[in-house]
């Protein structure tokens, strides 16, 4: 993310959008060498593997990415139809564009 902010203008939506692909993959993180699978738990979110579970959706949405987007106006232009992006909720008309 920090990629991102400190990139020139003309390179932020790309940095952004490399983040937002990468971010749910890589909560998934391995244990420790020579530790148990168990103890990846405290690695990664607990609700990463039970989004699917009746009764509870957790989602897979990146909030930081949004959060930094309006905190230093990044363009998200290339983010907007992500999975992971909720830009729709930087913009209450609906978004203004979209990338699939």
């Amino acid at each position: 993310m920090l990629d991102a902010i400190n990139a020139p203008k003309d390179k932020q939506a790309e940095k952004l959008k490399s983040f937002i692909t990468k971010w749910y993959p890589e909560l998934n993180r391995p244990p420790k060498n020579g530790m148990s699978e168990i103890t990846a738990m405290y690695a990664r979110p607990y609700w990463y593997k039970y989004h699917t579970l009746e009764g509870g959706y957790f989602g897979f949405w990146c909030i930081e990415a949004l959060a930094v987007v309006k905190a230093f106006g990044l363009d998200d232009s290339l983010c907007l139809g992500h999975p992971n992006y909720p830009g729709d909720l930087l913009r209450p008309k609906g978004p203004s564009a979209s990338s699939k």
